[in-house]
Formats: structure tokens, sequence, C-alpha cells
């Protein structure tokens, strides 16, 4: 049995608040994760075709602006952004 499989099971075993508990901790750390990532994805220079094609569009008169919270419900930037880093990481797998 591998150790992911393990934490599975355990994770089965939680009572409600404990298992909230853990979600806490591992959304906080896939958080971090995906935030380092980025961060070294920018120093090394992989994010500057997002800042090209960003420029090319506002010159066009095609860029708009991000919708502000009042607009975009918060569940759906963040199911927007867990997609965004899922598609992120998995890539790099």
């Amino acid at each position: 049995m591998s150790t992911i499989e393990e934490i599975e099971q355990a994770a089965e075993q939680l009572a409600p608040s404990e298992f909230a508990r853990l979600a806490t901790w591992v959304s906080a750390r896939y958080h971090a994760l995906w935030t380092r990532q980025m961060e070294r994805d920018e120093a090394s220079g992989k994010l500057d075709f997002l800042f090209t094609e960003a420029e090319t569009e506002r010159q066009a008169g095609q860029l708009h602006d991000w919708p502000s919270d009042k607009e975009l419900p918060q569940e759906k930037l963040f199911n927007a952004l867990t997609h965004i880093s899922q598609i992120s990481f998995t890539s790099r797998s």
C-alpha cells in the first residue's frame, strides 16, 4: 500500500472537524506550492508570453478588465484559479 493510499484511508476515518482541519492545511500547502511555482516561472521568464499577449490585446483594444469581486463570485474565481493551477502542475508530471 502506498503512502497516499494510507493517507486517504486515514482521512476517511477522521471526524468532520478533523477532516476540515486537514482540508484547510492541504489547501494552504497546495496554494503555497502553486505560489512558489508561479514565482519561479515568472523569474525564469516562462510567463513573459502572457505579458506580451496582454500588451498586444491592449494595443488592439481587445483587453478587458478582470471582473471585480462583485461581478465574479469568489467561488467561480477560486474554481478558475484551481483549474489553471491543475493544468500547470499536471503538465509538468
